[in-house]
């Protein structure tokens, strides 16, 4: 083999292992053993919050078993839980800035239907409709647990990024 091949070949190797630590390093943290728990963060600019309260309400909807999850880094009353979890209209807390987090309409597919961020300046204003399939989600028997992340780059632009996972007890939806 002449130096130029072993050269190239050695470049390579770098650059797969580079590659693959970049994505380990951008991998959703694992699925908490808490119910009610989340792990991971959301990213807005140079704010970034800490995941730690996860709230699950479903099925919504008539002809689609929808899941509206909220992710939070402070606990919401439970006199407030309810409208939180609206499927439209709620998240009263996370919009005046009470708490941060974040807010997933989710299919039983696991496929994100909306997904809208609650830090910094972005109090749902900012919102991505067909957000692609979460990494693992399962909704049975009231419990639902879920992992995904999206980067800043697959938010169009938005400039937010999360990487997350919960384990909820599902809630029926307010009516």
């Amino acid at each position: 083999m002449s130096d130029r091949s072993a050269r190239t070949m050695t470049i390579a190797a770098v650059t797969v292992f580079m590659l693959a630590v970049g994505a380990a390093a951008q991998s959703p943290p694992p699925v908490p053993a808490k119910v009610g728990a989340a792990a991971g963060t959301v990213e807005a600019g140079a704010k970034k919050i800490t995941l730690l309260h996860a709230y699950v309400a479903g099925p919504i909807g008539e002809d689609d078993s929808l899941y509206q999850v909220v992710l939070t880094d402070a606990p919401i009353p439970d006199d407030a839980i309810g409208k939180e979890l609206l499927h439209r209209g709620g998240q009263a807390l996370l919009r005046a800035g009470k708490v941060n987090g974040i807010a997933l309409t989710v299919d039983g597919t696991g496929f994100i239907r909306n997904i809208v961020p609650f830090i910094g300046e972005l109090r749902g204003n900012q919102m991505m409709a067909s957000a692609g399939r979460l990494t693992v989600f399962a909704a049975k028997e009231g419990h639902s647990t879920g992992q995904g992340m999206l980067t800043s780059a697959q938010t169009t632009k938005q400039g937010w990024s999360y990487a997350a996972s919960w384990n909820a007890a599902v809630r029926p939806p307010a009516k």
